[in-house]
């Protein structure tokens, strides 16, 4: 494989070196984002199911209201309503009624009252799979599902880059060697929230061919220590220049 240099050598493209930890790290948080919006969508196609089977087989009774309760938090106030499918019976012999619960917004949570009859939508072969027969949470999981989707992709692609990142750290332990490299520039840039410090430095790859290599880092270290025309050694995969990482 013959490697070409670097279009611009004064500014290279800025990389981030191949770190064993930052891989690690990346994998494990991509992996647990994955596992996490697997979990979510199995959960959330449940829920589809089961709201899909009460629009289609599901029957409409009365229940009543037995609580009311309203939580105060962080995101706001959050209001719920405990029901029971059927009405309230005193008798001790009379079998147990579902309960349930259900989030309302606050205009309907001011409206209902204690023991204030609501319309019930269940499944007749298993009333305690039921909801508020005014409720239509189906919209709800259906605008759900774009987010699982577009979080899955955003950890799929740290997974990757992860496994880039690592497949890059083992050539450079297995396969690496190390030059001296000299410091052609050194400087700030903004990038996303913050700002990163970068170090540029040229060596030679192949000194046979007379072969340079241009390489830029986001390196904080480098970059307090080093100045313009400075001398550091480089450990670089000798086929792949474009591997490399700046010993320190």
């Amino acid at each position: 494989m013959t490697a070409t240099p670097s279009a611009s050598p004064a500014r290279p493209p800025v990389k981030t070196p191949p770190s064993l930890r930052g891989a690690i790290a990346g994998l494990g948080f991509g992996c647990f984002g994955s596992l996490l919006c697997l979990s979510g969508s199995i959960n959330l196609a449940s829920l589809v199911m089961t709201e899909l089977e009460l629009l289609r087989e599901g029957k409409i009774a009365e229940g009543v209201i037995l609580n009311r309760h309203k939580e105060s938090g962080e995101e706001g106030e959050t209001y719920r309503v405990e029901y029971q499918l059927g009405p309230l019976l005193k008798e001790k012999a009379s079998p147990a009624l579902h309960r349930n619960q259900a989030a309302l917004d606050r205009d309907t949570y001011s409206s209902s009252r204690r023991r204030s009859k609501v319309l019930i939508r269940y499944l007749p072969a298993a009333p305690e799979i039921n909801r508020l027969d005014g409720q239509q949470p189906l919209i709800g999981y259906l605008v759900a599902l774009p987010f699982f989707g577009l979080f899955f992709a955003l950890s799929f692609v740290i997974v990757v880059t992860s496994l880039q990142n690592l497949h890059d750290v083992l050539l450079l332990a297995c396969r690496g060697r190390q030059v001296t490299a000299q410091v052609i520039a050194r400087w700030e840039e903004d990038y996303g929230e913050g700002t990163r410090r970068c170090v540029s430095y040229r060596f030679e790859a192949n000194p046979s061919r007379r072969f340079v290599h241009y390489a830029a880092e986001d390196n904080d270290t480098a970059y307090h220590k080093l100045s313009v025309n400075d001398h550091v050694m480089v450990r670089f995969v000798p086929d792949r220049p474009e591997i490399c990482r700046l010993k320190l």
